[in-house]
């Protein structure tokens, strides 16, 4: 009987070990969490989305970096470069085969693209988890007029049975209002980033065309 109990042990614990594993007994996520994967599942979706656009500049890029290309390739790679974004790349120039600030320009207008894309990709979780919350109050002012509905008599029946109801709108409506508020919070962010890179490269173009009249100056004494 002792063995049969230490075998019966053994294979619950086993089974135990088993689903943890797979993640069948994973504990509740908090509001928090859910608000992250939110984030998380944005950044991914942004990138997904400037993929094929990144590519293309990665692939210029990669042109006129190359040790092999033609001077002439790259002079058209650059072109290209500055006729996707006049803004982050327009100012660049080719100076003894290498072009100064590329990489600096070229982070900048990943960050950008990644920033408005990361944005759009908000907006729109932003109008489902609003649609969702507006359905759960719908849901909940039935269940309300329901209640008023039965009477006193029957309603304490279903109390207990309102009152998981009840807790389980109030849950749902916490996580999307968890969620909506990170969401919020990366638009406002995102929209900001953009203006402030094109301040940046524009006071970037000032200093270069500053530093190139001073140098031009000083050859002229």
């Amino acid at each position: 009987v002792a063995t049969k109990a230490f075998i019966l042990i053994g294979v619950v614990v086993a089974v135990t070990q088993m689903a943890a594993a797979l993640g069948l007994f994973s504990r509740q996520l908090t509001n928090a969490e859910k608000a992250q994967a939110a984030l998380n599942s944005v950044e991914v979706e942004a990138k997904k989305n400037i993929a094929g656009e990144k590519a293309e500049v990665d692939k210029l890029i990669g042109v006129i970096n190359s040790e092999v290309a033609s001077r002439e390739a790259k002079e058209r790679a650059l072109n290209k470069l500055k006729a996707i974004s006049p803004e982050y790349f327009g100012q660049l120039k080719t100076e003894n085969g290498l072009v100064n600030g590329l990489t600096a320009s070229y982070d900048k207008y990943v960050a950008a693209l990644l920033s408005s894309a990361r944005a759009e990709a908000a907006k729109g979780k932003l109008v489902e988890i609003e649609r969702e919350l507006l359905d759960i109050e719908d849901q909940r002012t039935e269940k309300v007029k329901e209640a008023a509905s039965i009477g006193a008599a029957f309603l304490g029946s279903q109390a207990a049975g309102l009152k998981r109801e009840s807790e389980n709108y109030n849950a749902q409506i916490g996580e999307l209002t968890a969620k909506r508020d990170a969401l919020t919070k990366l638009l406002v962010a995102s929209e900001s980033v953009a203006p402030q890179l094109e301040k940046q490269a524009a006071a970037t173009t000032r200093a270069s065309g500053a530093t190139k009249e001073l140098s031009a100056s000083a050859k002229a004494y």
